[in-house]
């Protein structure tokens, strides 16, 4: 049982005067970004948690920062389905897994070896899923990785002091 007479549980003055409804940490515009990759983990999860024996999927989580620009710090994460009993799961997780490996130019051995490792990334806009609760509210706007490519191919066309011959 709450002890309601302890100063240390009273609230009263801390709350603001309004609850702000948007955190600013909206969808980030679609477009193309240097991130780093922050975090690689292998996840194993039993399908069924009461029967372990019956399937097991391994999952990739990455996780990725931006680099530069208005949105440097902000993160992106991306899951990849190595092992599925859904196939078309894992057939996109290998052509994404192939798209980091030559973004960041080697294969590493473990996931260890993707951290640190940069590349750029093209975002597109995810709609936010209806939410289940009836309220016919959907989840805010989200983002999603759709391309991998090696770090600044673009930002180095963009920053080259000449102009291209056809520009010329």
């Amino acid at each position: 049982m709450t002890n309601t007479n302890n100063p240390e549980n009273n609230l009263e003055g801390l709350y603001p005067d309004e609850f702000p409804t948007d955190t600013g940490f909206g969808a980030i515009p679609p477009g193309e970004y240097t991130v780093v990759i922050t975090d690689c983990v292998l996840k194993i999860d039993p399908v069924d948690p009461n029967d372990a024996s019956k399937f097991i999927r391994h999952m990739i989580k990455f996780e990725y920062q931006i680099t530069d620009g208005e949105y440097s710090g902000r993160t992106l994460k991306d899951n990849l389905n190595i092992v599925n009993k859904n196939e078309m799961a894992v057939k996109i997780a290998n052509t994404r897994m192939g798209e980091k490996v030559a973004a960041i130019s080697e294969k590493p051995s473990g996931t260890d070896g993707f951290i640190g490792k940069e590349m750029n990334v093209i975002l597109k806009i995810k709609k936010g899923n209806l939410k289940t609760d009836g309220s016919g509210d959907s989840y805010p706007d989200g983002n999603n990785i759709v391309k991998f490519l090696k770090k600044n191919i673009i930002a180095t066309l963009e920053t080259a002091t000449e102009k291209p011959s056809w520009e010329a």
